[in-house]
């Protein structure tokens, strides 16, 4: 199964950022990671990065928001990290499509 993660820009964590830290990860093995640039996701604002994980298993999206949290603590060690939240939707061809932004906590 394949799941588009779109990464609000609010975050500061662009999808390089994200598809790095996810490919160095546990994860890698059963689900890499690659940078998606695709016009054709116009339903999502274009500001929004989009990474794409080709999984073997299903990964909840508890998974990838607490993966993503960590990702932040360690890039904002002087600051304190932003909490995000995710938001599951499907594309018009109904692939899943996480969209991660800052919450609102």
């Amino acid at each position: 199964m394949n799941y588009r993660i779109a990464i609000d820009p609010q975050l500061d964590l662009s999808a390089v950022e994200f598809t790095e830290a996810w490919n160095a990860s546990q994860y890698n093995e059963d689900a890499p990671a690659v940078v998606k640039s695709d016009s054709s996701e116009s339903f999502l604002s274009p500001e929004i990065t989009v990474v794409l994980i080709a999984a073997a298993v299903s990964i909840p999206a508890s998974v990838i928001s607490n993966f993503v949290t960590e990702v932040l603590k360690k890039k904002f060690l002087e600051k304190k990290a932003p909490k995000v939240s995710v938001t599951t939707t499907t594309t018009p061809e109904g692939q899943p499509v996480l969209i991660i932004k800052q919450s609102e906590e």
